[in-house]
């Protein structure tokens, strides 16, 4: 089985400059072709073998072209880039599934050209100020393995791990500073999901990422243990539930320039608790009717957290 698919794009954006009233334009276009393929390892079919490339020219950074100052602190802020370019990516994939998708292992294979970072400076203005500003960066290159686990203990218990490595090549200069190391971010997750009779459910989640680099930032070990429980009432119209956090550390990361170093702490509180009741209407006959729907995204792009 195969899939071949091409996508034209065009991105325009035009801005303009309140103290000059000059306005600006910038337009991008590129074709995005796609393909698949996918080929049974055996004859019954429970090992499956996949292979993808896409290239993908992505929106153009609206939320991130802005020219406005937004204060994070009394000596922190950060300011957007007029002269932006959408990044591109290309993408590689081969993946294998085996046993009926009891066991995954996935290769990916990135490049991507205008990729946006939020450079970290200090202030020419007063070198008592910080500041990041979004900027296109060129060839960046990145490898990445995931392995997946689908597990059923038991009938009313499905159980997904997965666990995902990737190395990233830094080749860049940024504000003077060579950056040529190879990076490794790993990521581990365990999703336990319960289905129990009378309409009791829930879900228990552990989510691990530990210390990694990405050019002037260092961002520190992530965890959380969270889950919910359910019970469904009335024919299920009626839902109580209960969502929690047993334990857990929010997101941290550190910025060097030449004269500080800044770190950003999320200090969300572990545990914590809490309470949901849901009521599901449903009046009329069923029929079956042509309905027409439409969508507008808004996608924001702003420094990681």
């Amino acid at each position: 089985k195969y899939a071949f698919g091409i996508n034209w794009q065009i991105n325009h954006i035009s801005y303009s400059d309140n103290k000059s009233s000059v306005i600006s334009k910038n337009i991008q276009r590129g074709l995005s072709p796609s393909i698949s393929l996918m080929a049974p390892l055996n004859k019954n079919g429970s090992s499956i073998f996949r292979l993808a490339f896409k290239h993908i020219l992505e929106n153009i950074p609206y939320s991130a072209i802005s020219s406005t100052i937004r204060w994070s602190n009394a000596s922190n802020y950060s300011v957007g880039n007029p002269s932006l370019k959408a990044p591109t990516n290309d993408m590689l994939m081969v993946s294998f599934s085996f046993f009926k998708s009891l066991l995954g292992v996935t290769g990916v294979y990135m490049h991507s050209n205008n990729n946006i970072y939020w450079q970290t400076e200090n202030s020419s203005e007063n070198k008592n100020y910080l500041y990041t500003r979004p900027v296109n960066l060129d060839g960046i290159n990145a490898y990445g393995m995931n392995v997946e686990l689908n597990l059923h203990p038991l009938k009313c218990w499905m159980m997904k791990a997965m666990g995902k490595l990737e190395l990233h090549v830094e080749d860049i200069t940024l504000d003077g500073i060579k950056y040529d190391k190879n990076r490794f971010r790993q990521y581990y997750t365990l999703y336990n999901s319960f289905n129990l009779p009378s309409g009791w459910g829930g879900m228990l989640n552990i989510m691990l990422e530990p210390t990694f680099r990405n050019l002037d930032r260092v961002y520190y070990t992530v965890y959380n243990v969270t889950g919910n429980i359910y019970k469904e009432l009335f024919k299920d119209k009626l839902e109580l539930g209960l969502s929690f956090g047993l334990a857990g550390k929010g997101r941290r990361y550190s910025r060097q320039t030449d004269l500080f170093k800044t770190t950003y702490d999320n200090t969300t509180a572990f545990p914590y608790i809490g309470l949901s009741v849901k009521w599901t209407f449903e009046r009329g006959k069923h029929s079956t009717i042509k309905k027409i729907t439409g969508n507008q995204e808004y996608n924001e792009i702003k420094d990681i957290r």
